[in-house]
């Protein structure tokens, strides 16, 4: 019997040497919205998506929808594909590696009682990237649930673990508790980007900049860009052709408005490709593929981004 290859060694890896799978964790405590924030987004999908719950009756997926379902995961019209976490979360990612075609992006809804950055975690197996921990908070319940002896501690805990914080069902409070329960929430997540939220209404921005990279991309001149009012939010868009200075495209997206709760995209630089991603105040950089043009794509406040556009002056 032959051993079996150690890892690089001629061993396959399922997703190898395909693009990445781009993974959005959505945590919150039980009743925070995060079931209804996922049917939006199924139901509004126009690329391939894979959602992964933990109950398919609990999501509530639109019959009409469904073409095919063999017990763990559920195919739909629009090409969606939701996986349940019945045999545990790493044998549904595995799953889903093998899947083709490949989804471009995965959603997974953690438990109510979950540690999102547990769940998160699982994104660094071969085949996924974790683009983003979205943790919603009920508006109307938030104040008691920290202060419960009982649950406090988890509500709390599941805040840390977020790139970025809804606040939910502010329909339902009236301007003064609203403002309260967003005061306490920035008290626990510092700097962090903070939305308001109704009836689990998330501009599709948050979790669609990705997709923006493959668009027909546009001739503007630097200082220049389209902006676009989602929600309460802008989202802001610039492409453009030829390579502009790394040094000067990283100063400028530190420098950018705090108002800027997102951005992504894949520039070209004096020194190769970059894809750059900021989340509130955290920038990262890495290695990226050539594409067709650079873009970068944000999401954030109206004003955050006016004149200064999205990147900096080629000289």
């Amino acid at each position: 019997m032959s051993a079996e290859p150690e890892p690089g060694a001629g061993a396959v890896v399922p997703g190898a040497g395909m693009p990445l799978i781009e993974t959005v964790v959505l945590g919150g405590y039980l009743g925070a919205g995060k079931t209804t924030l996922l049917n939006d987004i199924i139901r509004g999908a126009d690329h391939r998506t894979a959602v992964i719950v933990n109950d398919f009756g609990a999501l509530g997926i639109d019959q009409h929808l469904i073409e095919r379902f063999d017990g763990t995961t559920v195919t739909l019209a629009n090409g969606c594909i939701c996986c349940s976490v019945a045999d545990g979360l790493a044998a549904a990612l595995a799953d889903l590696n093998e899947v083709r075609p490949r989804p471009s992006r995965l959603l997974i809804e953690a438990s109510g009682v979950a540690d999102p950055s547990s769940v998160a975690a699982y994104a660094h197996r071969p085949g996924f990237h974790l683009d983003l921990v979205v943790v919603l908070v009920d508006g109307e319940r938030f104040a008691a649930q920290v202060n419960d002896p009982l649950v406090g501690d988890a509500v709390v805990g599941q805040l840390r673990a977020a790139d970025v914080v809804v606040i939910n069902k502010i329909d339902l409070i009236g301007p003064a508790q609203r403002d309260a329960v967003e005061a306490q929430v920035r008290t626990l997540v510092a700097d962090r980007p903070v939305i308001m939220a109704e009836h689990g209404r998330v501009p599709v921005e948050l979790f669609d900049l990705p997709d923006r990279f493959t668009a027909t991309p546009a001739q503007p001149e630097p200082g220049e860009g389209t902006a676009l009012l989602v929600h309460g939010l802008e989202s802001w868009h610039q492409q453009w052709s030829g390579p502009i200075g790394l040094e000067a495209l990283t100063r400028h997206v530190n420098h950018l408005d705090s108002g800027v709760i997102r951005l992504k995209g894949i520039v070209e630089t004096d020194q190769g490709w970059v894809v750059v991603h900021r989340v509130g105040e955290r920038t990262t950089l890495s290695d990226a593929r050539p594409v067709e043009a650079s873009c970068l794509v944000a999401i954030g406040h109206p004003g955050a981004i006016t004149e200064t556009a999205l990147l900096p002056e080629r000289r």
